[in-house]
């Protein structure tokens, strides 16, 4: 997503007001804010989806060390953010 003309705009206010003025006055409407949020929810569904997903497959395991894939544990966790943007691109292709 291009998030460059909403950081333009805070760029502009930041200039007359201090971010917790605009904090203050606009909250989670402030246009960037928002534009975060809505990609952020866009996401979360289908990162909830993949993640059961994996875990009903075995294909991931939650143990009181940590996640783990294949038997080996993964201290970061397992990243799936090319399976969220792909199930997110062949939904809007539908």
């Amino acid at each position: 997503p291009d998030f460059a003309p909403f950081w333009q705009q805070l760029r502009k206010k930041r200039q007359l007001l201090g971010l917790r003025e605009i904090i203050q006055q606009e909250g989670e409407a402030e246009p960037l804010f928002a534009r975060l949020r809505a990609e952020e929810l866009k996401r979360e569904f289908p990162l909830i989806i993949l993640t059961l997903k994996l875990l009903a497959e075995g294909r991931l395991q939650l143990t009181p060390a940590g996640v783990q894939a294949a038997g080996q544990l993964l201290p970061q966790g397992q990243c799936l953010t090319e399976q969220v943007e792909a199930f997110l691109a062949d939904r809007s292709e539908n």
